[in-house]
């Protein structure tokens, strides 16, 4: 599982007859709390748009998530992230020390708004 940002869309109008009707985005993959690559992903929850920090599976599950059958996708976003708490620890040398260094990060929530999706969610525009 990945998290990211929607970055945008793609628009394909020969595909492959199991795609029509599900959307697909573009994501930024989030490593290591930097951008990383950019990834295809079919919006399972038919509600990320753009801007919009999601968690993505891939593989076999990306295909489960988005329908019965065979379905051709390597990525599905499969939920909107709300909040994350994240604490980045340094690496630890072999004996598991961390030569006295401190923690990096706040440990405190990162919170985003969702009070614009809230019509979104019900199929209206919002």
């Amino acid at each position: 599982m990945y998290v990211g940002k929607v970055i945008g869309s793609v628009v394909s109008t020969v595909k492959d007859e199991a795609l029509k009707g599900l959307k697909l985005l573009a994501v930024q993959v989030v490593e290591n709390g930097k951008p990383g690559r950019i990834i295809i992903a079919a919006d399972a929850i038919r509600v990320s748009g753009e801007g919009d920090l999601v968690y993505v599976v891939t593989s076999r599950e990306a295909a489960l998530a988005v329908g019965t059958g065979l379905i051709p996708v390597d990525a599905s976003i499969v939920g909107i992230v709300d909040s994350y708490n994240l604490k980045i620890e340094k690496e630890l040398d072999r004996e598991g020390n961390n030569n006295g260094k401190r923690s990096i990060g706040n440990g405190g929530n990162k919170r985003v708004n969702r009070s614009d999706r809230s019509g979104r969610r019900n199929g209206k525009s919002g």
